[in-house]
């Protein structure tokens, strides 16, 4: 159970990290 809900949390994360690298890419033009 938990090592499927790691590799949800994983697959989350890499579209997460997208998500983050550009609201900090655009918080830093700001």
């Amino acid at each position: 159970m938990t090592a499927v809900i790691s590799g949800f949390i994983d697959l989350k994360d890499l579209s997460n990290l997208a998500n983050i690298g550009a609201l900090l890419t655009f918080a830093m033009g700001l």
